[in-house]
């Protein structure tokens, strides 16, 4: 998956990537996934996704604010989904969190590029963009939830070579 970093200048790596924002928002809503209905505290859900309490508390009340989540004050408190998994799409997780997604200063700003009546690539960028709101859109969290229960059966291939590395070396 590749966005735009669009508002923040906090990257990851190079300037056509997911924002670390919108990946701990998609960390957070699928760990809650995962947790179905139950109501689950900030600090389970910050050790589980291996995401600072305070940073990921900032962006669940975003996504709380969505309506994507809904946040219990108090005793017991914490945060829970919104909607069931299905209905809550990847895109809307990383729109919530990013806002709209834009490829160039044109596509936001109609006019205000002099060529871009005549630029060949406007329309391109305009057809990346749709297309990634487009491949998103389709892939609710449930998905996702299914996808890490194949992984989780499958294992990690490179570290099952390991684990059998440090047997056979203890082995020999």
């Amino acid at each position: 998956m590749v966005i735009i970093v669009n508002k923040s200048s906090e990257r990851l790596g190079s300037d056509l990537q997911v924002t670390r924002a919108a990946d701990y928002a998609v960390r957070g809503v699928l760990y809650l996934a995962s947790a179905g209905s139950r109501v689950t505290f900030i600090k389970d859900i910050s050790k589980g996704t291996m995401v600072p309490e305070k940073y990921l508390a900032k962006i669940l009340q975003g996504l709380t604010k969505a309506g994507i989540l809904r946040s219990a004050r108090g005793v017991g408190g914490g945060f829970s989904l919104g909607r069931s998994p299905k209905e809550i799409t990847l895109w809307e997780v990383v729109e919530a969190v990013d806002g709209p997604l834009w490829l160039t200063p044109c596509l936001e700003r109609p006019g205000e590029c002099g060529m871009q009546d005549e630029c060949p690539t406007t329309d391109v960028w305009d057809r990346v963009r749709k297309d990634i709101i487009s491949v998103l859109t389709g892939i609710n969290f449930q998905d996702l939830l299914k996808a890490q229960s194949i992984k989780r059966q499958n294992g990690n291939p490179a570290k099952k070579a390991g684990g059998a590395m440090k047997k056979a070396g203890r082995q020999a």
